[in-house]
């Protein structure tokens, strides 16, 4: 094994500062009153600009970690959390690309620069090199499978982007009332998934490594979901319709949603021909179900029993709760899939 090299942090360095600029600029765009629509179209601008350049920089991260290992750079947590921000900036350039609605792009960028973050807080032996593989590892299917996971968690993280900003709405009224109850609910619900993974490091007496990572990630979480929250009361006024956001969460989802089931069919290809079963009682697993199921609940529910709005926003909150509990918390449960952690 070795250590990352120069140019490895120097790419994530300067990915970490792209997330922050996108973010930055976004939310200026959310939140002040620019003297001219030119100006305005100019954060916008530059705010897509920046998270372009996240997506840039994070694709040659992946190269050039890739030609450094010489295997797909999917093999533990450090890997795998870079390449699901990236599919987070790909997936977000996308649909705005659909929908011109850069606004949205000041609650899904954060997502972004917590994973780089994140990363960058990791202990060095997590961000080592990783030579000579696992026997599991060396498969194919290992690309196939995570790189199905990488877009669909992506889109789910859209997805969730665009519920949290539709609930934020709903929270504030345009006549600048105080937060209601339902903003309350949803900034606690927002920081369950983090909380979790801390409490479960307690009992199973594992504090200290979590104190490292998920404390400390926690932390710029509550920071900067507040200066979000902040941004949104200010531009309450200036955040995109409803209606819209509700369509784009659903659309997001929709595409994520088939690549969630191919990562959990090419994982139990993988898991039979590696382990010799394609499904058992391993935490990941597990957990990769559980999302699967609470997905396929989000759209049943808006197919089949025509949610929409507040409800809809909720199950996508829900769901990515989910997803992070399954990237991050189950690491600390065991398991086959513990060599992720």
């Amino acid at each position: 094994m070795s250590t990352p090299s120069g140019w490895e942090l120097g790419l994530l360095y300067a990915a970490l500062a792209c997330f922050a600029l996108a973010s930055l600029f976004y939310i200026a765009l959310v939140t002040l009153r620019p003297s001219s629509d030119r100006a305005k179209s100019g954060l916008g601008t530059v705010g897509t600009i920046f998270a372009l350049l996240s997506a840039l920089v994070l694709t040659a991260w992946l190269i050039h970690r890739w030609l450094d290992t010489g295997h797909a750079p999917y093999a533990n947590l450090y890997e795998y959390a870079i390449a699901f921000a990236w599919g987070v900036a790909v997936v977000y350039l996308v649909l705005e690309r659909i929908y011109r609605v850069r606004a949205l792009g000041a609650f899904v960028m954060p997502v972004g620069l917590l994973l780089t973050l994140y990363c960058l807080l990791l202990p060095s032996l997590q961000k080592t090199g990783i030579k000579n593989l696992q026997p599991a590892l060396k498969s194919p299917w290992l690309a196939v499978h995570v790189g199905t996971a990488v877009l669909a968690y992506g889109a789910v993280a859209v997805g969730f982007g665009a519920g949290v900003v539709y609930l934020l709405r709903g929270a504030f009224s345009s006549r600048g009332a105080k937060p209601t109850p339902l903003f309350l609910l949803t900034t606690s619900a927002s920081l369950v998934p983090i909380w979790i993974m801390w409490g479960v490091g307690v009992l199973l007496h594992r504090i200290e490594p979590v104190v490292r990572d998920p404390l400390t990630l926690s932390i710029a979480f509550v920071v900067f979901w507040g200066f979000l929250v902040f941004g949104a009361y200010v531009g309450r006024d200036r955040l995109p319709d409803p209606d819209l956001l509700d369509h784009i969460g659903y659309r997001a989802i929709t595409f994520g949603f088939p690549f969630l089931t191919l990562m959990i069919f090419t994982g139990a290809i993988w898991a039979e021909r590696a382990w010799g079963r394609p499904w058992g009682n391993d935490p990941k697993e597990i957990w990769s179900g559980i999302t699967w199921l609470v997905y396929l609940a989000y759209l049943h529910a808006r197919m089949a029993r025509g949610w929409h709005g507040w409800r809809a926003a909720w199950l996508a909150a829900i769901g990515f709760g989910a997803v992070l509990f399954t990237l991050f918390g189950v690491n600390y449960l065991g398991g086959l899939h513990a060599y992720s952690g």
